[in-house]
């Protein structure tokens, strides 16, 4: 909504190599729903974790998804990444329009 500052997701605080808390996971389509991790990579921007979807399951039309609430009135907001590959996130920011 105009005026609202946005929100950045920073994995900084969260357990390496465990699913970030605050978020919750799910899948449209088929097949598995993925398995998303804070993972430790030391060359990220903030130098701490990363949001990772590790799972390389390659069912055809499948797209794992991580969500919070922060915009479930105001619209949404979406990353979309190829489905059968490793995507790593660092201090992802939306900000309303």
């Amino acid at each position: 909504m105009p005026g609202e500052t946005g929100k950045t997701w920073n994995f900084d605080g969260d357990k390496p190599d465990a699913p970030p808390i605050g978020l919750s996971f799910a899948r449209t389509g088929q097949g598995p729903q993925g398995k998303w991790l804070a993972k430790a990579v030391p060359d990220a921007p903030s130098r701490g974790n990363v949001l990772a979807q590790t799972d390389a399951d390659d069912t055809d039309y499948r797209f794992p998804v991580a969500k919070d609430d922060t915009f479930a009135d105001a619209g949404k907001v979406g990353v979309w990444t190829k489905a059968d590959s490793i995507i790593y996130f660092d201090d992802l920011t939306a900000e309303a329009l």
